[in-house]
């Protein structure tokens, strides 16, 4: 029985690879192709996003998928930046330089 449900998982795309999970995304921040900014969307959708593992718990961000603390360097309600926003903001910025980049 398990056999016939992982066959129509996968004939009728229910199944998703491992390198995927799925991710809650809260926003969508759009961009022109030459980078200019367009503007922010609200959404309330879950998106299939690649599965960075565990270097989201270090100083590694998301370039898919990312929170907005960490693209913009928001402050918590103290003032301060929670800890490695800083070096998250720089690495999503570097990733971002090489997508542009092809």
């Amino acid at each position: 029985m398990l056999q016939e449900l992982y066959k129509y998982a996968l004939d009728n795309d229910l199944f998703i690879s491992p390198e995927y999970e799925i991710t809650d995304v809260k926003w969508y921040i759009s961009f022109s192709r030459s980078g200019e900014f367009l503007g922010i969307d609200a959404s309330m959708n879950k998106s299939i996003c690649p599965n960075i593992g565990d270097l989201a718990l270090g100083d590694k961000s998301h370039l898919i998928a990312e929170k907005a603390e960490i693209l913009f360097l928001l402050e918590d309600k103290n003032g301060k930046l929670k800890a490695n926003v800083t070096k998250k903001h720089r690495f999503y910025i570097e990733l971002m330089k090489k997508a542009a980049e092809g």
